[in-house]
C-alpha cells in the first residue's frame, strides 16, 4: 500500500511579525510573541484534538448515537529546564446521554485516532537543507 505524504508549508508574511502556514487551500497567520495567533504548541494540541474528536464522532455515527455528545479539551505542560512541551492531556467530556458502556470505551477510541498513535510512536523527524533544484520551486518573496 502507498504512503501518503501529509505536507504544510511556513514562511515569513508579508505582515511584521507573522509567519504563513498554508496546508493545500486553507492558510493560517502564525505569529510568536504578541499573542495574535495561536501558539505553535496549540497548532500541535489543535491537530490532536481534530483528530480525536474526528474519530470519536465516527465510532459514535456508525452505533448509531449522536456525534455531538463529546467534547475534547487538551492541555501541555511546558518543562522550562528541558525547554520542551512533555506531558499532553487530553479530557473526554461525555454528555450524559451516550450509554455507560459506550462512555467506557471513549478513551480506547480516542487512542486510535492517526496522530494520537503518530505522537507515541516518537517518530524520526528529518531535517534538510533544500537541494538547488527544490529551491527553484520555491514561491517568490513577496515585493
Amino acid at each position: 500500500m502507498a504512503s501518503i505524504m501529509a505536507k504544510v508549508v511556513v514562511q515569513k508574511s508579508d505582515r511584521e511579525g507573522f509567519y504563513v502556514g498554508t496546508a493545500g487551500d486553507f492558510r493560517i497567520d502564525i505569529e510568536r510573541t504578541e499573542n495574535r495567533s495561536p501558539k505553535s504548541i496549540d497548532l500541535v494540541l489543535l491537530g490532536l484534538g481534530s483528530c480525536t474528536i474526528a474519530t470519536i464522532a465516527h465510532y459514535l455515527r456508525r452505533k448509531g448515537l449522536p456525534p455531538d455528545c463529546v467534547r475534547v479539551e487538551l492541555a501541555a505542560e511546558f518543562d522550562e529546564k528541558a525547554n520542551l512541551y512533555k506531558d499532553f492531556e487530553v479530557v473526554l467530556h461525555a454528555s450524559d446521554a451516550l450509554p455507560p458502556e459506550t462512555r467506557k470505551v471513549l478513551a480506547g477510541i480516542a487512542r486510535s485516532c492517526r496522530v494520537h498513535r503518530t505522537l507515541t510512536s516518537a517518530p524520526q523527524i528529518s531535517i534538510r537543507l533544500a537541494e538547488d533544484r527544490e529551491k527553484a520551486q520555491e514561491p517568490a518573496e513577496a515585493p
